[in-house]
């Protein structure tokens, strides 16, 4: 894989569609790095148990993990899960984009190893525990169009030949689409969409009717435009601003640097950046036996979850992802078997002094559409046969997860 150097004007079919697929790339990426760091804050047991240790104070533990009474309020850690949900939804929305224009439903292999290097952001993409140096990445990411643009030293001279933010990326996407509308090749009324089981309740408030799907100019360029708002704000006087995840980053990273001033810092678990199985150059390997387990176990489920979404697309493009039993249980394996496993993991032991492990994100080899369906659901549900005999031999995983992990072997059959 090598960057793609997207030109400051998109002329063609094929620039566009590699410009399209590095917006799904980097929407998947930064959805995985939100979820890392907010897997890295406690919950709101484990912080009360930190206030009663004294390792927090009270208004620690209100920043980081709310006040356990608003259901919306649940400090850092729902907020950053939050963004990451929306995150998912931009990942879909962008593929929307790429297959009105005649690409495939496209995911990344994601490795952080050298991910950095595919991507001309300036700035580290990384797995990293939630930290102020985590926040400015996180700022830097989606950094506004309205304010002064970032340059990233390391282009040079090429600087007009790719982009240096996200949002300058899809300023060049939105462009090609106004010039090109030619370039969108699917019928009225015949694509996919309703995810709004992912947009937010504002979103849903305002645009009760827009389903993300893509099938004309009009509906690309709402696409384009709701991605950016949600990332940065329509613009500095506008209120959107306030929910946007820039503007988000920015209040936790004041009141971080607020604490900090007053010689507070309070940690979230010390996680390993980059954590791996692998060990690869840019990574730091676990060492512990079982939390190198329940890593394979969480990456396993994650290539499930992938492959799921990739079934979907791959056979019903055109349908409703609300009635998908393939999208429902991708989600179902997020939510009820990642998360657990993944807040698991960054309490567990890394093997390395002072830090504990997390999840990598891992995937064996990259993730592609099975023709028949027979074959995908066999091979889906042996995995689970796997991951469920390996985690009955583990303690320290719940007996809840077990449970799932044991009910998706035969489930799966049943998915069409």
């Amino acid at each position: 894989m090598k960057m793609n150097l997207i030109p400051d004007k998109i002329n063609t079919h094929e620039e566009l569609i590699l410009a399209l697929k590095d917006a799904v790339e980097l929407e998947m990426s930064l959805m995985i790095q939100y979820i890392y760091a907010a897997y890295s804050v406690p919950n709101l047991i484990t912080g009360k148990q930190y206030l009663e240790r004294g390792i927090w104070k009270p208004e620690h533990l209100e920043f980081m993990c709310g006040d356990g009474k608003e259901k919306m309020n649940q400090g850092v850690r729902g907020i950053i899960l939050r963004i990451a949900k929306e995150e998912m939804m931009h990942f879909l929305m962008a593929n929307n984009l790429l297959m009105a224009v005649g690409g495939s439903f496209h995911i990344c292999t994601p490795d952080f190893s050298k991910m950095s290097m595919f991507y001309p952001l300036g700035v580290e993409m990384a797995l990293e525990p939630f930290s102020e140096p985590c926040l400015e990445r996180f700022m830097h990411f989606e950094w506004p169009s309205y304010y002064s643009d970032r340059t990233n030293p390391s282009l040079g001279n090429n600087a007009k030949t790719t982009y240096n933010t996200i949002s300058n990326l899809y300023q060049k996407i939105r462009k090609a689409f106004q010039d090109h509308p030619e370039y969108i090749l699917v019928d009225k009324k015949k694509t996919g969409g309703e995810h709004h089981l992912f947009l937010n309740q504002k979103t849903n408030k305002h645009h009760p009717d827009y389903q993300c799907q893509v099938d004309d100019l009009s509906s690309a360029l709402f696409t384009i435009d709701l991605i950016t708002e949600q990332g940065e704000g329509a613009s500095i006087k506008d209120e959107t601003i306030n929910d946007s995840h820039f503007r988000k980053f920015e209040k936790m990273y004041q009141t971080l640097q607020k604490f900090n001033a007053k010689d507070e810092w309070f940690q979230a678990y010390p996680a390993l950046k980059n954590p791996s199985i692998s060990g690869k150059a840019g990574t730091n390997k676990v060492l512990d036996a079982e939390a190198v387990e329940v890593m394979h176990i969480f990456n396993e489920c994650f290539d499930i979850s992938l492959q799921m979404i990739v079934q979907h697309f791959g056979k019903k493009p055109t349908e409703s992802l609300r009635r998908s039993k393939w999208m429902n249980a991708s989600i179902d394996i997020m939510l009820g078997l990642m998360r657990p496993l993944g807040a698991l993991l960054m309490s567990m032991k890394s093997g390395i002094p002072g830090s504990t492990a997390g999840p990598s994100f891992e995937l064996e080899q990259p993730i592609q559409y099975i023709p028949y369906e027979i074959a995908a659901k066999k091979i889906i549900s042996q995995k689970f046969e796997r991951l469920y005999a390996t985690a009955q031999k583990l303690d320290i995983i719940p007996d809840s997860t077990k449970e799932l992990l044991h009910f998706f072997i035969s489930f799966t059959h049943t998915l069409d």
